[in-house]
């Protein structure tokens, strides 16, 4: 007879596999079972070539491939990478730099918030000068995509369906630390520089 399955466990192997974060606000639950499973865990993904990181200071868990060279000799990437555009890369910038000062006065619920309409405010200076956002049918276009965008990074919850304020997550000290926010901008003036035609100096 087959053994019986370990069905947390399996349940954190396949949330870690499927998701590419799993956030401890979001999913308390399997958060604390993976940490409790964490051993086992890394035994599995040793196998794989991954590694399991656990930030416990920010409440984020996720995989990380275990080194370069495996990744060359494997041909197949540890599961599915999206890029994120160029006006999705400034939003994550703004996003980055909004939870950076929220959290230097944080309030009681410890999340910090934005408004679809801030994003959007906070956007448009540095979309002003760019010929194709003269009209507010293609800003809305871009920000509707890039919002979109966002949530499937989970980088942005929207707190009620339909209510366009968004929890700005964890996620953006993950994929931005503060070491590379300087680097971020400079990619992104010099991108708006050349959109602009203005030329860099």
């Amino acid at each position: 007879m087959n053994e019986e399955p370990n069905l947390i466990l399996a349940g954190c192997l396949r949330r870690l596999l499927k998701s590419r974060f799993i956030l401890r606000n979001r999913s308390e639950n399997w958060y604390r079972n993976i940490v409790d499973q964490h051993k086992v865990i890394e035994e599995f993904m040793q196998a794989m070539a991954a590694k399991l990181i656990i930030n416990d200071q920010l409440g984020v868990i996720y995989l990380q491939e275990l080194d370069e060279e495996y990744e060359e000799k494997l041909a197949f990437q540890l599961g599915s990478k999206v890029t994120l555009k160029k006006f999705a890369t400034h939003a994550l910038l703004i996003m980055r730099k909004r939870r950076s000062d929220y959290f230097l006065n944080p309030d009681a619920s410890g999340k910090c918030f934005i408004s679809r309409q801030e994003i959007k405010e906070l956007m448009i200076p540095f979309l002003e000068n760019i010929e194709r956002y003269k009209e507010d049918k293609k800003l809305e276009q871009d920000l509707k995509e890039t919002i979109r965008d966002l949530r499937e990074f989970q980088i942005l919850f929207e707190t009620a369906e339909g209510s366009e304020i968004y929890e700005i997550t964890a996620v953006c000290d993950v994929l931005l630390p503060l070491e590379d926010i300087s680097r971020l901008e400079l990619n992104v003036l010099t991108y708006m520089k050349s959109a602009t035609g203005i030329e860099s100096h």
